[in-house]
Formats: C-alpha cells, sequence, structure tokens
C-alpha cells in the first residue's frame, strides 16, 4: 500500500459532490475549470449553475455576443477568462468535437498548462499531471521540497514526480483528488493533518513545519492606483462607456471617471469636470456619493472614490462615452467594483 492508492480510496469516500464531477461531458469540465480559477468552489458554483443553464453547451456558447457572455460572466473577475472561453468554444463549435490531448487544448485561447492537463486527464483519461496552487502545496509538503514554485523548472519537477506515480487507469480522479485534499484538508494555513489520508507519508506533516511549504520567494508588488467615478446627468440619462479592448476590465461599462497616482479629493474632482466638460467650478456641486473604497486584485490595488451629481446642459462628450438611461443600466455588464459604483450612484 502507497499513498497513491490512500489518496484514490479517501477520495471515493471523501470528495464532495460537484455537478461537473456526476458527467463525463468535456464542455461542463472545461468551463468548471476556467470558472474556478482564481475562485473556490463555494464562490464559483452559483455562476456555474447559471452559466451552463443560459448555455448548456458549447454550440449555445458559441453563438452568443459577447457582451451577454460577459453579463453571465459578471461578479467572477478575471473577465479574460470569459473573452478567451468564448473565442474557443467559437472554433469548438467549428471543429464540431473536443480535442482528447492537453497538447491539442493547449491550441485553444485561455487554455494553459494546467488546464489542458485537468480537462484532458478528467474528460479523456490521459496520463498526464495537472499541477494547481493545491497540487503544489499538498506535494511540496508531501516530499519537503524547498524548490521555488514561481520558476518554471519547478513546475517540470513537479509534474515530472508525478507522472511517476500516476495510476494509468485513474489519472483523472488522482489529479482530482490532489486537488479535493489541498481545497479540503491541506490547507494553506491551518492544515487538518489529524485527518489527511496521506499524513503518515507527509515530510511536512510528521515534523509539524507545514508552513515552510510550498517555497515561493518571488513577490510581486501590488500598484496602487486612485480612481474616481462620478455619476454625470443629461435629461436623466447616465453617462457611461465601455472599456476598450485590452488590458483590465475589457469589454465591460463604467462611468465617467479619472484615474491618478495622487490622492483624488474635491478639487481634483472639481478640475476633472470643469478640463473635461467645461464646467466652471462656481457652477459645479460636487460631493461624496458614497465612502471610498479600497478594490484589490492580484497585482493592483484601487483606492476609489464616488462624486456627483453633474447635471449637463451643454457640454462636450469624451471620447467613448455614451448616455444610458438608468434602467438600462443594470444590463450591461459590469466589473464587481462597477456593480458597486452603480449601487452608490443608484442610492444617491
Amino acid at each position: 500500500m502507497n499513498w497513491t492508492f490512500d489518496l484514490l480510496l479517501w477520495y471515493d469516500n471523501a470528495k464532495r459532490t460537484l455537478p461537473w464531477r456526476e458527467t463525463g461531458d468535456p464542455y461542463c469540465i472545461w468551463l468548471s475549470e476556467i470558472m474556478l480559477q482564481q475562485t473556490r468552489v463555494d464562490q464559483g458554483m452559483p455562476y456555474y449553475q447559471r452559466f451552463t443553464e443560459r448555455f448548456p453547451d458549447v454550440y449555445q456558447l458559441a453563438d452568443a455576443q459577447e457582451q451577454e457572455v460577459l453579463k453571465y460572466w459578471e461578479g467572477l473577475g478575471y473577465y479574460s477568462r470569459a473573452r478567451n472561453l468564448h473565442k474557443a468554444a467559437k472554433l469548438l463549435a467549428a471543429m464540431d468535437k473536443f480535442p482528447s490531448t492537453a497538447a491539442e487544448w493547449q491550441k485553444l485561447p485561455g487554455v494553459g498548462r494546467y488546464t489542458s492537463g485537468a480537462v484532458a486527464s478528467i474528460a479523456f483519461h490521459e496520463r498526464i499531471p495537472a499541477v494547481d496552487g493545491n497540487v503544489f502545496r499538498v506535494i511540496s509538503r508531501l516530499f519537503a521540497i524547498t524548490s521555488d514554485i514561481s520558476k518554471p523548472a519547478t513546475l517540470k519537477l513537479f509534474e515530472r514526480l508525478l507522472l511517476d506515480v500516476m495510476p494509468s487507469e485513474r489519472p483523472g480522479d488522482f489529479n482530482q483528488a490532489l486537488m479535493e485534499l489541498g481545497a479540503t484538508i491541506c490547507a494553506p494555513r491551518q492544515p487538518d493533518c489529524t485527518t489527511c489520508p496521506i499524513v503518515q507519508y507527509c515530510e511536512a506533516g510528521k515534523s509539524g513545519n507545514w508552513s515552510l511549504y510550498p517555497v515561493k520567494l518571488a513577490k510581486v508588488k501590488s500598484k496602487q492606483l486612485n480612481l474616481a467615478f462620478m455619476k454625470v446627468e443629461h435629461q436623466g440619462k447616465q453617462l457611461w462607456r465601455k472599456r476598450p479592448e485590452g488590458g483590465i476590465w475589457a469589454g465591460l461599462w463604467e462611468p465617467y471617471g479619472v484615474e491618478a497616482e495622487e490622492l483624488i479629493d474635491v478639487e481634483f474632482v472639481e478640475k476633472a469636470i470643469f478640463e473635461t466638460f467645461k464646467i466652471p467650478k462656481e457652477k459645479a456641486s460636487i460631493e461624496p456619493l458614497a465612502p471610498s473604497v479600497t478594490h484589490v486584485l492580484t497585482h493592483r490595488k484601487f483606492i476609489v472614490s464616488f462624486w456627483g451629481p453633474v447635471f449637463l446642459s451643454t457640454f462636450v462628450l469624451p471620447d467613448g462615452y455614451q448616455w444610458i438611461e438608468p434602467e438600462q443600466v443594470a444590463n450591461l455588464p459590469k466589473s464587481r467594483l462597477i456593480m458597486n459604483v452603480t449601487a452608490a450612484f443608484l442610492q444617491s
């Protein structure tokens, strides 16, 4: 008996019941892997259910408009995942089949080394590792590996190690068992070693020094940016724009806003309003609509403030902006940050 046998035995008895595990449909498995990147299962489950109700197969996803796909993704974040998912669906629908190997999956937009390995092993039983953050954590603790997981060479080391022990008859279950163990027991902080099915084999578990693993030396500093969004109105309509392709929140909608490296205060906002709409300071009545909030992404931190209202009679319309009826705002695909902005505007 070895740790792989014990791991699979535990998985068979303790795995969570999840909809994509109840089917062999590559579409559902692929969608779940894309959707759960940077997202916990409990957070992603309502989105997965809503998304599959609207787009039950790859053909209906391929036929949809990007704006609708983004709307159904709204709130999940990392919107490039949704855009790439949509692009890949169009390619798959045209091919009229799903790839069966990880190498073929990696040719699709948004499908990298981990996702291709996960889908190919789970849906098509290819004997190939799928190493995500959970697997890095479990394996680094199991073997007390001190290599820096931020380096490509370490990923290859883990993949070789796993390929050596992966059972040929259940590669997908083996990958899922490692992910499940990392998600439910071998947590980043305070792992439950007393219930771990492979603790007797685990170097970090036996020594109690699990906090040393995994080793990640490279740290990316978060860049801070200040944003100010303004409620600008004309004849009952609000000023919004769809963000351009490329960059953060591409294709999503937001109200008129400005950004700066320095702290944004009322004088900064009044100046921006004057320079954009040619409204003199004495005619503008700008005040905060809601308290400022901090919005954190992977490598960015935004300090966001909300201002207004600004009522325009004559104006110069900024490039890319258009007037939107208030009742139509709810139908626009928006980032979670802008969803909160919308709530602040509606309450004002």
